[in-house]
């Protein structure tokens, strides 16, 4: 366990997907209660930086490209990151941590020199932590955040502020908002079968599509599906305002639904090959729709696999849709 009398900086780093953000947000509200007197830092990448600071997740928010996340590889990154480490390094934090369990990160966070550094050894690095922790592979990803915590002698059971965010500027309210989009294409749901989902709901339920950047493509052929359908376009911080006042977020294993879940809005989350125990939308607000068999095909990953993912049908998601959303 820590002395929390000499804990007065903290680092955190978690600067891959916006997902991974919203997952330990349960665990830096506990630090921010166990430390009230303490300044909290998170890197985080450039996606999230506007709506972390709009959350109040931390005192202070550095957005940071890592080179080595996401498959980026460019020279000015890996410049970046030194003069970054450089810098943090001069700011003399009492306790760095890292939930994320890679190498490069406990690296990293090495580099900043924290008087403690604690984390999880997935891939290596026990020598770069003062307090290294086996990784929990079983837990799910916010359990593992707030396991990590435990480990320290940090525990917090008192109640956390809810998360609060400004009105926003679009009115439009109590809709089932699609959010078809994934950060890897093992994790996307067919484009038709978005297409027959939304027809089938069409009928009885307000839809509104979510049109984002990296999905134009997809979006434009689901607009040809569904003609006049109504969209939202807009920036993270926007999106997250207008999507605390939905009736429900339906999304595959990604951002969205976890953003939803931490909105207190429900979601469902469909599911391929991968456990769903690891990275599912918590309860009670998250829910799941996953394949009845286990998978069996020839993968390009080894735990995703888009067969499985396109096997569910999009009256079963309906199903699951009406037993979330009863029939007033």
């Amino acid at each position: 366990a820590l002395d929390k009398s000499k804990i007065k900086k903290i680092i955190i780093g978690e600067y891959h997907c916006i997902g991974d953000v919203v997952l330990i947000i349960p665990a830096l509200k506990v630090l921010k209660k166990s430390f009230p007197d303490a300044e909290l830092t998170l890197i985080t990448n450039p996606d999230i930086r506007e709506l972390a600071e709009e959350m109040n997740i931390a005192h202070e928010i550095i957005s940071f490209q890592a080179p080595w996340a996401r498959g980026k590889r460019k020279w000015k990154l890996w410049k970046n990151a030194r003069s970054l480490a450089i810098y943090l390094q001069q700011k003399s934090y009492d306790l760095g941590i890292d939930f994320k369990g890679d190498l490069r990160n406990l690296y990293f966070l090495w580099k900043i020199k924290p008087s403690f550094r604690a984390g999880f050894t997935a891939s290596g690095g026990k020598f770069l932590l003062t307090h290294p922790f086996d990784f929990p592979f079983q837990l799910h990803q916010s359990n593992r955040a707030l396991s990590l915590l435990n480990k320290l002698g940090i525990s917090y059971s008192g109640s956390t502020e809810p998360l609060s965010l400004p009105k926003p500027k679009d009115s439009r309210c109590n809709q089932i908002v699609i959010h078809p989009g994934a950060n890897h294409p093992e994790r996307k749901w067919p484009v038709t079968n978005w297409v027959k989902l939304i027809q089938s709901l069409r009928q009885t339920h307000k839809i509104v599509l979510v049109c984002t950047k990296d999905l134009i493509q997809d979006t434009e052929k689901i607009l040809l599906g569904c003609p006049g359908l109504e969209t939202f376009k807009g920036t993270l911080l926007e999106f997250s305002c207008w999507l605390q006042n939905q009736k429900l977020l339906v999304g595959p294993d990604s951002m969205a639904v976890h953003l939803a879940v931490a909105l207190n809005v429900p979601a469902l989350s469909i599911f391929g090959a991968q456990n769903p125990n690891l990275t599912r939308p918590c309860e009670p607000h998250g829910h799941i729709v996953q394949p009845k068999l286990p998978c069996t095909h020839k993968r390009k990953n080894w735990r995703l696999c888009s067969r499985c993912l396109a096997s569910i049908k999009p009256k079963e998601v309906h199903k699951k849709i009406i037993e979330i959303i009863p029939k007033r």
